[in-house]
């Protein structure tokens, strides 16, 4: 029997969304495998761009800018992530307490990098999925139409708020064998009621064969559970259609 039941009045098939954080040199190559991996089961994953960070430039990444817009042309989301390692902040994230003067600026500064780089995310998934409220709005000042923090996928254009937590593997969050097995023990309790699903791995993770293959197995059960895959943006659009 599927595990996600379907109940009166139910309108859709529950949703799952996947996507791949920190892509850089050394990890293009995992970062591609899993995305592979994910295609073969039908699901497109979000990569999440970040610019800059320590001796390393996404513009002068040839390696990551072929995955990247490779990815782009057969259907996959692009995230921004933000521009780059803020001092102070390790193990935060980026925008976790960021004013919104300060927030608009790295923003600002990021989407015109990638702009130059034939890139235009429309989705600011932050670093380690933090951003402060003031960070959020200016994600909405300077054109991103959707956002999604830890806990909360939110339409930019109108404020609408869905309830989604993430459960990761890595980029904040825990990689050993018994997070791993908390994950899936999260799947299992959320696919049983029916309930969307968000998946990240972050791509120094996803080149270790055994964490890979616990996020591979969760997208497997989650498929064979009737789970329809989509992006950010999809989501906030079918959101708004079922609410009419």
């Amino acid at each position: 029997m599927s595990l996600a039941q379907s109940t009166p009045g139910t309108q859709r098939a529950p949703r799952m969304l996947l996507t791949i954080t920190g892509l850089r040199q050394g990890t293009v190559t995992a970062a591609e495998k899993m995305r592979d991996a994910a295609r073969a089961l039908d699901i497109h994953a979000g990569l999440v761009l970040t610019v800059q960070g320590p001796d390393w430039r996404l513009k002068d990444d040839r390696a990551t800018l072929e995955l990247v817009h490779d990815s782009a042309a057969r259907g996959h989301e692009l995230l921004l992530g933000g521009l780059g390692p803020l001092g102070g902040t390790h193990g935060k994230g980026e925008f976790h307490r960021l004013g919104r003067h300060e927030a608009t600026l790295r923003l600002s500064a990021a989407t015109r990098q990638l702009d130059a780089l034939g890139l235009a995310p429309k989705v600011f998934a932050p670093t380690r999925w933090l951003a402060s409220e003031d960070a959020l709005e200016a994600a909405a000042k300077v054109g991103l139409e959707v956002a999604a923090d830890a806990y909360t996928i939110r339409d930019l254009t109108n404020d609408n708020r869905h309830q989604v937590r993430v459960l990761a593997f890595g980029d904040g969050f825990g990689s050993v064998k018994w997070w791993r097995r908390n994950v899936l023990n999260s799947v299992r309790r959320g696919a049983a009621k029916g309930k969307d699903i968000r998946l990240s791995i972050s791509a120094a993770k996803a080149d270790k064969d055994d964490v890979a293959g616990d996020m591979l197995r969760i997208l497997e059960l989650l498929r064979d559970s009737g789970y329809q895959p989509a992006n950010y943006c999809d989501y906030v659009d079918r959101q708004q259609v079922s609410v009419a």
